[in-house]
């Protein structure tokens, strides 16, 4: 599955779609509408990952010590944070607005001005399914580590949320663990 983009009266919005497979070859199926979408100003932050020393500014500590004593969804947490702060979004405890988008990390809400919506972020669409998806991510246990690891990899870049290497390895590591 993936997000489209379509275009109405000059507006864009997110739809879910499934690719199926037909006698006539591969069909696409909307499945679900993800909102209104918003395209955030390119801004220098967007053309580069966040590196180890931002995340750590943001969180405060060393790499080391938050990685050694924070579990893999606070992390994930923490790291999404780090993001929408490092592309202007202002944070009032747990809820993040730019403009008129609100991003709810505790209710995994995306909106603007109240109604669903997607927001492009990096190479991704951050949006109610993508962070939940990131957020509540599972390592299923028919899955071989180098399918996990992939899996993990595409929610992060579904949501359009860029993680350095080492944080990446950590959340894995610690994902593996619980198995």
């Amino acid at each position: 599955m993936f997000v489209r983009i379509k275009k109405i009266n000059g507006q864009k919005y997110g739809y879910l779609v499934k690719n199926t497979w037909t006698e006539k070859g591969p069909r696409q199926k909307v499945s679900k509408y993800l909102g209104k979408i918003a395209i955030l100003e390119n801004s220098e932050s967007s053309k580069t990952a966040t590196t180890e020393k931002e995340f750590e500014k943001y969180i405060g500590k060393t790499l080391t010590e938050h990685l050694a004593e924070t579990t893999a969804k606070k992390i994930i947490i923490d790291l999404i944070k780090a993001e929408l702060s490092r592309n202007g979004f202002k944070q009032k405890n747990e809820m993040f607005f730019l403009d008129k988008i609100e991003i709810s990390i505790e209710n995994k809400k995306v909106t603007i001005q109240k109604t669903p919506a997607v927001v492009k972020l990096n190479d991704g669409y951050l949006c109610e399914l993508t962070l939940n998806n990131l957020i509540e991510f599972r390592p299923k246990e028919d899955k071989t580590d180098d399918e996990l690891g992939y899996a993990l990899a595409k929610a992060f870049s579904d949501a359009g949320i860029r993680v350095p290497k080492q944080v990446f390895i950590a959340v894995f590591e610690k994902m593996m663990m619980k198995n």
